[in-house]
């Protein structure tokens, strides 16, 4: 009988952590970070309509980033690398601006984070030497 009652403290703390009034508090895990598997736009140029041709979408611009947290620590035991700085994007890609990027985001159990970012826009051209 003890080792019931001892199972069901133990689900029903994981259940109360993982939902409920504890995620207001910043406690438990929200709804997103459960299992997220996102896609979406990122930012659109207000005059895109006027310049957009499907030959940018052929070779976008990525950025990644990803972060690696120990279970329980509440992000203070976190690993993290990549950046997905779009200043730094666009200097590397040469791109003279962004008219579109989008977002690709994987989350579980705030464990294992990944975050995607592709540009897309004009480009300089390529030097010679």
């Amino acid at each position: 009988m003890i080792k019931t009652l001892k199972l069901f403290a133990a689900a029903g703390t994981l259940f109360c952590l993982a939902c409920g009034c504890q995620t207001q508090m910043g406690v438990g895990l929200s709804p997103a970070q459960g299992l997220d598997l996102s896609r979406g736009t990122f930012y659109t140029a207000p005059d895109i309509a006027e310049t957009f041709n499907y030959e940018m979408l052929a070779a976008p611009a990525v950025t990644r980033a990803y972060k690696i947290t120990v279970p329980f620590t509440f992000g203070l035991l976190s690993c993290g690398w990549g950046n997905v700085d779009m200043h730094n994007l666009m200097v590397k890609n040469r791109m003279e601006k962004i008219e579109y990027a989008d977002y690709e985001r994987f989350c579980f159990l705030g464990v294992v984070e990944y975050y995607k970012i592709l540009a897309y826009g004009p480009r300089k051209p390529q030097p010679l030497l």
